[in-house]
Parts: C-alpha cells; structure tokens; sequence
C-alpha cells in the first residue's frame, strides 16, 4: 500500500490570548494521498483557516503532527513541494497579472504548466498584462489560485479559494483544481461551499477545532 502524502496525527493547537492559552484545534486526524482532493468544511470559526496554516508549515502545531512526505510540514524549506493560497490573496498591487502567477516558478525544480494556459482556463487571458490593482475581487482570487497551482507542487493548501466567485466562475476554480489533482497534486481546499464538497473525495467536517467524522 503507498504511504500517504499528507499524514494529521492527533493535531492540537493553542494561541495566546491574554496570558491564556486558548484551545484553536484538538487531536484532529486524517490523512491523504497524492491525486486526492480534501475538503476541510465547516463554519467559521470551527479551525479551517487555523490547519491550513499548519498544513503549508508556516507553524509548528502544539501537540500531534502534520506530516508531508514523512517530513514535519514546519521543517520543510523546499517551496516546490508545497504552495498555500490564503483566504484575502495577496498580490503585488503594481505587477501585471502575468507577473504575479511567474512568481510561482522562481526556485521551483518542477516542470510547471505553461501560465498562459492556465490562465486562460481561469477566465483571465485577456488580463495578464493588467495591474493587479485594477483587478476585481474575483480575478485577484483566480490569478493567486493559478501562482498557488503552477509549478507541480506535491501538495498544495487552498483557504477559501472560491469565496469571492460567482457560480460561472467557480466552475473555472473547480475544474483547474481537479486537474492539478489529476496530475497527481493533492489539493486541500477550506470551504463551506457545498458545491465545492460534491467535487472532493474526502470530507474533513472541522466543529469547535475538532473533527466530528471523516466521510
């Protein structure tokens, strides 16, 4: 049997908060493969955000262990392996949509997929020569999902990746993740969208930091 890509053992976090440590997330598990599509659900405020973050290694989490390819997902400095989209995308207000997606491939060994393509599949052909500061809210998302996808990364985080899409658009952000999975990418995606929730093969549903069932 292939050993997972993404290994989540018994994950525990807690913030500061005054002088009190404030319980985020508790003994969360799961696990995932190469070419899987994960969706983490649940409300705001249930942790989704919090584990995406421990996901793409920006922290270590306070008990358990989040595992990429057998490495602790903090201690990984090679960003070809895993890329992370936030929930408010950040892009270089003054660089072209062309320029922002290229950032993806600096430092990366992979083959990435050419970005005029991908950009085209994500309805943004016609902008890649326009400051991102002229951009709407749903284009900035697609063109910080396409940066986020290029380059073949092994996993890669996403935080709400379809929060600023209306329903045309968000078949766009749907189909580019399934074919970044089906090139063996395993996607994770933070939503509430059920929409999003038919299109993934495993369910992490997030309550009060903690997983009441994986389906």
């Amino acid at each position: 049997m292939t050993a997972p890509l993404l290994e989540v053992e018994a994950v525990g976090l807690e913030v500061r908060l005054r002088r009190r440590a404030l319980p985020v997330l508790h003994e969360v598990t799961f696990t995932a493969s190469a070419g899987q599509r994960v969706a983490l659900s649940g409300r705001s405020g249930s942790g989704k955000s919090s584990l995406c973050a421990l996901l793409a290694g920006f922290r270590p989490p306070t008990s358990g262990r989040v595992r990429i390819d057998g490495v602790d997902a903090d201690r990984i400095g090679d960003w070809s392996l895993v890329s992370y989209l936030p929930q408010h995308a950040a892009l270089d207000p003054v660089l072209t949509v062309g320029e922002n997606v290229a950032v993806a491939t600096v430092g990366t060994s992979a083959s990435p997929e050419p970005a005029d393509d991908l950009l085209e599949r994500l309805g943004l052909g016609r902008l890649i020569d326009r400051r991102a500061d002229q951009l709407s809210a749903g284009e900035r998302q697609r063109a910080a999902l396409a940066r986020t996808l290029l380059g073949g990364r092994r996993l890669v985080v996403l935080d709400e990746p379809t929060s600023a899409q209306d329903a045309g658009h968000l078949s766009l952000v749907l189909d580019a993740v399934d074919r970044a999975a089906a090139a063996g990418t395993c996607v994770v995606v933070s939503t509430h969208d059920a929409r999003v929730l038919r299109r993934c093969d495993l369910v992490v549903p997030l309550a009060d930091g903690t997983v009441r069932a994986v389906a």
